[in-house]
């Protein structure tokens, strides 16, 4: 193992990108050490992006190793969390999809299904916290068809009352923070019309 790698990514928030490790020089279990490193350094599941994602740059060089990955730790909540966080926030809609779709057909389990983030959690200029969510509701729903189209559906009734569920409660979300947004703008434009005008 590199020394220098592991000083790089002992800060992980402030650290460089690390995807150099793909240049060839590294070996996989290099990186697979390096990848348990960062996933044993966070003990909590979020929607945030995972620091693993500091050593990929989304490009098909990097499809192999993924879907090795996929295949050996299908099994482990933490490591499909960490995985498919990268993936969300590195690699486009698609190859998010090719990778879910593969991750459900090697294992069926829900609860790890329920701790793989379906969406990004990210600061960017949004209209209203109501357009981030109604995102939501088009990140699951693709989703949900994705997974209504794999063989065997009968394993994932599971899946899909739970993204069904998901879809539902966000909409309701919607519908209340549309309702507070809403006030928030009347009693805005009341104070300035009332409060300010005088």
């Amino acid at each position: 193992m590199n020394l220098l790698i592991l000083k790089k990514i002992s800060d992980l928030r402030r650290g460089p990108k690390l995807s150099f490790i793909w240049n060839g020089k590294f070996s996989e279990k290099d990186i697979d050490e390096i990848i348990n490193l960062l996933i044993n350094k966070r003990n909590y599941f979020s929607s945030v992006e995972h620091p693993i994602t500091i050593l990929f740059k989304g490009t098909t060089i990097e499809h192999d190793y993924i879907n090795n990955f996929i295949k050996v730790n299908n099994n482990s909540k933490k490591h499909m969390h960490a995985i498919f966080s990268m993936i969300i926030y590195t690699f486009d809609e698609e190859c998010f999809m090719k990778f879910l779709k593969k991750f459900l057909i090697l294992n069926n389990d829900i609860e790890i299904f329920k701790c793989i983030s379906l969406m990004k959690s990210e600061a960017k200029f949004i209209s209203s916290f109501s357009s981030l969510e109604e995102e939501g509701v088009v990140s699951y729903q693709k989703v949900l068809s994705m997974v209504e189209d794999l063989p065997n559906i009968s394993n994932f009734s599971k899946h899909i009352s739970y993204l069904k569920d998901l879809i539902n409660q966000t909409k309701k979300n919607i519908n209340l923070l549309k309702k507070d947004e809403f006030k928030d703008d009347f009693f805005l434009i009341h104070k300035i019309l009332f409060g300010f005008i005088r």
